[in-house]
Parts: C-alpha cells; sequence; structure tokens
C-alpha cells in the first residue's frame, strides 16, 4: 500500500480538499462502497475499502475529510500514525502542532489533522485505528454548527 502524504490545508496523495466524489474516484483505484454515516447527512460518503480510505464530503458534495484505517499508511511530519501506539502517536502530533486531547483521540485544529484508537481509554499502548485529516471547519460542522466563516470573520 503507498503512503498517502497528509497536506494539512490540502488534502492528501492526489486528494485535494474540494474535489468531487467523481475527481476522488479518478485518482483511487477500485469503486468505493458510497454510505451516509447518519440519516442526516447531506451528502453520502465514499469507502475505498482496498486502500482503507473514507472520503467525506460536504452538504455541496466537495471532499472536505479524508479518514485512513488499514492498510493506508497516512505519513506527516515523518510519522505513519495508523498502527502506532497511542501514547507515542499523541505525543508526536503534539510534537507538530498543539492538540486537544480525549481519552481515545487527539485532534489537531490547527493542522486539522487527528488520531483515534478505540482502545486507548483502557491501554494507553493500543494502536491508533484511524487518522483524519480535515478542511478548516470541518468540526464545526460536524457538530451541528452550519454558519460559514467568511474571510473577514476567521
Amino acid at each position: 500500500m503507498p503512503d498517502f502524504d497528509l497536506k494539512p490545508g490540502v488534502g492528501a496523495g492526489q486528494m485535494t480538499f474540494g474535489m468531487s466524489p467523481q475527481d476522488i474516484r479518478k485518482v483511487m483505484d477500485g469503486e468505493p462502497v458510497v454510505f451516509r454515516r447518519t440519516p442526516s447527512d447531506d451528502f453520502p460518503c465514499d469507502f475505498f475499502s482496498e486502500a482503507g480510505v473514507f472520503c467525506y464530503y460536504d452538504k455541496s458534495g466537495r471532499l472536505n475529510a479524508i479518514e485512513f484505517a488499514q492498510p493506508a499508511r497516512p505519513v506527516y511530519g515523518g510519522f505513519a500514525f495508523v498502527g502506532m501506539e497511542f501514547e507515542p502517536a499523541k505525543a508526536a502530533l503534539a510534537s507538530l502542532g498543539k492538540i486537544e486531547e480525549e481519552p481515545d483521540s487527539a485532534i489537531s485544529l490547527g493542522l486539522g489533522v487527528s488520531i483515534y484508537s478505540s482502545l486507548a481509554k483502557d491501554d494507553v499502548a493500543a494502536p491508533v485505528e484511524t487518522v483524519l485529516i480535515f478542511q478548516e471547519g470541518y468540526y464545526g460542522r460536524a457538530v451541528g454548527d452550519q454558519s460559514e466563516k467568511t474571510g473577514s470573520e476567521k
């Protein structure tokens, strides 16, 4: 499996934020599984199972986040986070930018990168299961904030 170079604010590999599902499908191998994470999602997601890559789209159908699970190998700052023990991965992410910590995740809103391990609540040596790279504002929309900031409001 090739590495996916994470580019904060831009995307990963050949995928860039703002691309349409059709554009994403041209640069990814295989047919995606198309689904909605929740019934209220405005736009369906793509899952490229052979690559371990989830592509999430905003209500306009434009790529705004990419999540990586095994066998994907997302790399940022020299770290390949998927499969790393959670505590060292969290420290590595913190060395690259300020993070917000949860028992099972670490999020750098400034970088637009987060890591997740469902087992880390009970075992900090548990492996990182997923890495998410997201566009600015992704988490605001994810929790129900429908407002879009203009350049002067940022």
